[in-house]
C-alpha cells in the first residue's frame, strides 16, 4: 500500500436542525452510507467538528461494506475498526478536525460503505451541524 491518497467521498458541513430525529441519541451509533468513486486498498477518514461549539467525543468508529440496500446491515466479515493514533477513542475539539490512521481496507469503485460512529454523548449542537458525517 502506498501513501498517495485522494478523496473518494465527502460531505459539506451544514445545519440540519429542522431534521433532528425524534429520539435520544445518547449511547447510540450513527451510520453514514457512503459510495466510493474509485477503488482503494487503504482508507483514511476525515472527521470534522469545525462548526461545533463543544468537543466531539468519538468512542468508536468502524467501516464495513454495506449490506442489502435499505436494511442498515453490513457485511460482517468486512467490519473494520477505525483508529486514531492507534486508539479507538478520540476527542475532536470545537472548530477542529481529525484524520484517522490508514486503515487496511479493500473496496472497489462505486462500492457502498457503512461508516458507523458511536458516541455516548452526542449532543444537539453536534447533530445540528452535521459533525458526524
Amino acid at each position: 500500500m502506498n501513501n498517495n491518497f485522494c478523496g473518494t467521498w465527502a460531505s459539506s458541513q451544514y445545519s440540519c436542525e429542522a431534521n433532528l430525529p425524534p429520539v435520544s441519541l445518547e449511547n447510540k451509533t450513527l451510520r453514514q452510507i457512503i459510495r466510493t468513486s474509485i477503488k482503494g486498498d487503504g482508507f483514511r477518514f476525515h472527521f470534522s467538528n469545525f462548526l461545533g461549539e463543544s468537543p466531539l467525543e468519538i468512542k468508536e468508529a468502524r467501516v464495513a461494506k454495506n449490506g442489502p440496500c435499505g436494511t442498515g446491515a453490513i457485511i460482517l466479515d468486512s467490519d473494520t475498526k477505525i483508529t486514531f493514533g492507534g486508539k479507538s477513542e478520540v476527542t475532536i475539539p470545537a472548530h477542529d478536525e481529525i484524520i484517522s490512521d490508514v486503515i487496511p481496507f479493500s473496496a472497489p469503485a462505486l462500492c457502498e460503505l457503512a461508516v458507523s460512529i458511536y458516541s455516548n454523548a452526542f449532543i444537539v449542537d453536534q447533530i445540528e451541524t452535521g459533525k458526524y458525517l
